[in-house]
């Protein structure tokens, strides 16, 4: 068992949907007497270049310009 207080994740991205999952999220959270973490998600472009997954961050913005730029 875990000290920690109980902690709901909440993830939302840009769609219509996100208020409506981000306030659920809310409500669960209060009624459990939890913490909320809040997570945004985004999608990758269907350009990006399959091997930029796994890559450190600032190198998958070089790989991105330089794709952009070829």
């Amino acid at each position: 068992m875990t000290d920690r207080p109980p902690c709901v994740l909440v993830a939302v991205d840009g769609s219509d949907r996100a208020p409506h999952v981000f306030a659920e999220g809310l409500r669960i959270a209060r009624a459990r007497g939890a913490s909320v973490t809040l997570v945004r998600v985004v999608g990758l472009a269907p350009e990006t270049p399959a091997d930029v997954m796994g890559l450190d961050p600032a190198e998958v913005l070089v790989r991105l310009c330089d794709a952009a730029r070829a």
